[in-house]
């Protein structure tokens, strides 16, 4: 594979090995793990080898890789059991039931949880959630962007708000 890819072997721990594991959203329970990073316009696409770590199974990945058979691995939270909050919570793995969903107009603020400028629009965005709940045609909503990716959408700053129009996704 030498002059086709570069390799490269963390541990997370502290600092860069840290940030890594956070970037990826992965733990130490998690590993070893095998992943394919590759910087695109705008945004990083990660793919992660699934089973047992082996040569043969490494050169596979990379095969499927080139060939384009790889999905991209998304960060996500688990699906709150509620969400009856005048604020939608939506995470990566719910993003297209609710933000997707072509009968609703959904304004998303994509934050990050130790954000200032985020924590001060807080109860602003709240008290607009609360006046418009009664409009069942209209979801606010929020998602933590530290711990949640959406394939397409890319946030550079948070907090990020986008509309998603309905009959317009």
């Amino acid at each position: 594979m030498k002059g086709k890819i570069v390799l490269s072997w963390s541990q997370i721990e502290e600092n860069i090995g840290k940030r890594l594991g956070d970037f990826l959203g992965v733990t130490d329970a998690q590993l070893p793990l095998i992943y394919i990073v590759k910087p695109a316009e705008g945004d990083v696409k990660k793919y992660q080898m699934e089973g047992d770590i082996t040569s043969e199974s490494i050169l596979k990945f990379h095969e499927d890789y080139v060939a384009g058979n790889l999905k991209t691995k998304l960060k996500s939270d688990e699906i709150p059991e509620t969400n009856d909050e005048p604020v939608k919570v939506v995470v990566g793995k719910s993003f297209n039931d609710i933000v997707m969903d072509e009968s609703k107009d959904v304004l998303v603020e994509f934050y990050a949880p130790w954000c200032g400028h985020c924590k001060s629009l807080a109860p602003k965005y709240d008290e607009l959630a609360t006046k418009l709940k009664a409009n069942p045609n209209i979801v606010i909503a929020k998602m933590d962007s530290t711990t949640n990716e959406v394939d397409g959408i890319s946030i550079s700053g948070f907090p990020t708000i986008k509309f998603f129009p309905s009959n317009r996704k």
